[in-house]
């Protein structure tokens, strides 16, 4: 068997065994979570302080130096742009969660959107590892993950490991 192909065959292995254990895998660590009673007021005001949060994210990104398709001749344009759709992504589902909450909705309305918000945090704290950063954006990004970890408890999950 070729080197290719066995590399292929062991990919789409590692793929399918992650597939398979990651609904077990998050029904497990859902079933564990510490829940906190929904109180839609103070749901509301977490998230209403998130999206402030990351609405400073998004403009400290742009106060960065390079913001605009990083330094020349760093060779980080493309991460720089992934990062900007990132972020622009977190402050836009940020407002649209605590705009939701604040109209009535509740946990099963929302809980995709909190998803959601945490999943492209993840991916910018990757990117901004991957990238020379000043530390104001990372410390804005830490500011916004840990607002956004405070929801967790009333959607019964808990909080991914701190890595990156």
């Amino acid at each position: 068997m070729s080197i290719r192909r066995t590399r292929s065959l062991l990919t789409f292995a590692a793929v399918a065994a992650l597939a398979i254990a990651s609904p077990t895998a998050r029904a497990a660590e859902q079933a564990a979570a510490p829940t906190t009673a929904w109180d839609q007021a103070a749901v509301t005001g977490l998230a209403g302080q998130l999206a402030k949060t990351c609405v400073a994210l998004y403009d400290e990104y742009y106060r960065t130096p390079g913001s605009s398709g990083g330094q020349i001749g760093t060779g980080q344009a493309q991460e720089a742009y992934r990062l900007k759709y990132k972020l622009r992504r977190i402050e836009e589902e940020s407002q649209a969660l605590a705009g939701a909450l604040a109209a009535g909705k509740g946990r099963e309305e929302t809980t995709p959107a909190l998803e959601d918000i945490g999943d492209l945090a993840r991916d910018a704290r990757v990117l901004l590892s991957r990238m020379f950063v000043q530390s104001p954006l990372q410390a804005r990004i830490d500011t916004a993950r840990d607002a956004w970890r405070k929801l967790l408890p009333y959607y019964g999950m808990t909080p991914p490991p701190e890595q990156p």
